[in-house]
């Protein structure tokens, strides 16, 4: 599955698919239209992971059939979300200009470049806003509108949303300052940058400014070790910071908000 373009090999993206859509679960709560909005975020992942793969490698046959397979289970998922949900439609203009902006760098094979990345990580905080908008009206009267636009625009999962966004491409850049030899410099002061402004970002809420400076402390450690630093020890330390991100925001949630 994992060398023919079915499912994604790498920890890390799967991280980014699922954690902010559990915090936004966790926080909101658990519903049968949820859970199905989620399922087809899955099978929408899985569809354009498959499709940048196939434009990435020339059209080849042997990706063909992920893609196709994808294509067909993610449009029955949207089209069950857009039955139990119908105003989650007005998403759709903001996940097409990310689709294609991933799709212009798969067939560019630019594909783990960073606007690619940025674009995925954009993706999965924008999943935050789309699940605290489920629970609306299937009505598109201008009311309607009002009360769909005002279910999302609230301290809590706004706050969510925000957090993740700046914590997933916090990691982004340092991951980046990582592995990239030729951009290390640049990307460097580009991650310390972007970590010592989520630590003053967050100065309202001490749990989330605490995470936000073990952060920069992680950036301004590992990126400064001369030797190189093995993919799965990078990989690992990702894993436990994004846990702890995901523990301070619902702990941020519950008490502070």
């Amino acid at each position: 599955l994992f060398h023919k373009a079915w499912l994604s090999n790498q920890p890390g993206a799967w991280s980014l698919v699922l954690l902010p859509s559990l915090t936004a679960l966790t926080i909101l709560g658990y519903t049968a239209r949820r859970a199905i909005v989620i399922v087809a975020w899955l099978s929408g992942y899985c569809f354009i992971f498959a499709f940048s793969q196939w434009l990435a490698n020339t059209l080849r046959k042997r990706m063909l059939p992920a893609t196709c397979c994808w294509a067909v289970v993610c449009l029955l998922c949207c089209s069950l979300v857009v039955m139990t949900s119908p105003m989650l439609v007005l998403w759709a203009p903001v996940f097409l200009c990310i689709v294609a902006v991933y799709a212009v760098y798969a067939w560019q094979r630019k594909i783990m470049s960073l606007g690619a990345q940025i674009a995925a990580v954009v993706a999965s905080c924008v999943m935050v806003l789309v699940l605290a908008s489920v629970q609306t009206s299937i009505t598109f009267t201008l009311s309607d509108v009002r009360a769909w636009l005002s279910s999302f625009v609230t301290l809590p999962v706004v706050l969510c949303a925000c957090a993740w966004f700046a914590q997933e491409a916090g990691t982004v850049f340092h991951v980046r300052s990582m592995l990239r030899r030729r951009q290390r410099t640049v990307m460097r002061r580009i991650s310390l940058l972007w970590h010592v402004l989520m630590v003053f970002a967050s100065v309202r809420f001490p749990l989330l400014m605490l995470m936000a400076m073990l952060l920069l402390a992680r950036t301004a450690v590992l990126s400064n070790i001369p030797m190189r630093v093995r993919v799965s020890t990078i990989g690992g330390i990702e894993a436990v910071c994004a846990l702890g991100t995901y523990a301070a925001i619902i702990f941020t949630v519950f008490t502070s908000v």
